[in-house]
């Protein structure tokens, strides 16, 4: 899969402060816990010469939630994927040479860790999501 063709259809989320607005406001969501993120474990996947650790929760349309540069994934607001997860399939993994996911001692770039994600989709049978704009979601553009 051509990263240049995928990764301007993934979506990206960035949390500026605690997620969407009126995001709290849902009366039928589950009730949260802060160990239910917690629970869900660890999966790696072989990617361009290196393991990714992933982790995903709920159920639906796939959605990637890709960590900035050095952030581990468990650093995600919890009740924010949460939520998403009420209506999601929601991925978080760890870029390489962080968290749960190894290093090959190659020298990083943005070309690298975008082959990395499509890399991630193709091993997890994902096609390519829709652009969508809406609250702090940002497509990344390579």
């Amino acid at each position: 899969m051509n990263p240049k063709m995928v990764l301007p259809q993934i979506l990206i989320f960035t949390v500026l402060f605690s997620g969407c607005a009126d995001f709290y406001g849902e009366e039928n969501s589950k009730e949260f816990t802060d160990s239910s993120l917690d629970s869900s474990p660890v999966k790696h996947v072989p990617v361009n010469g290196v393991e990714l650790g992933y982790r995903e929760f709920g159920s639906g349309e796939p959605l990637l939630l890709i960590m900035g540069f050095g952030g581990k994934m468990d650093t995600w607001n919890k009740t924010f994927v949460w939520e998403l997860a009420q209506d999601y399939r929601v991925i978080i993994f760890d870029n390489r040479g962080v968290g749960y996911s190894s290093d090959s001692g190659e020298n990083y770039s943005l070309e690298l860790f975008a082959s990395d994600t499509a890399g991630l989709l193709d091993a997890l049978e994902i096609s390519p999501a829709i652009r969508q704009s809406n609250c702090s979601i940002t497509d990344l553009d390579l």
